[in-house]
């Protein structure tokens, strides 16, 4: 799967990254700036060099520099909240608590839907309009996502 939109907008906006950096590291197996930023620059060059049997991207003053813009970049972006997914709080008040969160933002409510119970159904749900407050709200949960 390549990268997201946005991904590649952002990407893209980033000097020296233009469509060939971006089929590159999808060559590479690098879709995603959550891969990316965990990706060594050196080794991604290297990979780059081996792919085309060519030391251009390795020697290349402007290949290094896209690839790091690109890599810091992906670092400095904060992965993407999982939508319409359940998993287990492991820490604080609700530890052991199932969390699920269920995105309605292209239905007929267009928002994120969330609810934590424990294991006999006791537990409470709340309605948020936009991702903001959602990630606000479940930022400090220790959560192991299923």
């Amino acid at each position: 799967m390549p990268f997201s939109l946005e991904e590649k907008t952002a990407l893209l906006a980033l000097k020296g990254v233009g469509p060939t950096v971006l089929t590159r590291l999808e060559q590479l197996g690098i879709n995603s700036l959550e891969v990316l930023g965990k990706s060594d620059v050196g080794d991604i060059l290297a990979q780059a060099s081996a792919a085309v049997g060519s030391t251009c991207w390795k020697n290349s003053p402007q290949a290094r520099a896209a690839i790091t813009a690109a890599v810091a970049l992906a670092r400095a972006t904060k992965p993407p909240m999982p939508t319409t997914r359940s998993g287990t709080i492991l820490s604080g008040e609700h530890t052991g608590w199932t969390i699920t969160i269920q995105d309605d933002t292209t239905g007929e409510t267009g928002g994120y839907y969330l609810y934590l119970a424990d294991d006999q159904f006791n537990g409470f749900d709340a309605w948020f309009e936009a991702r903001e407050p959602l990630e606000r709200e479940i930022s400090e949960l220790e959560v192991r996502w299923d």
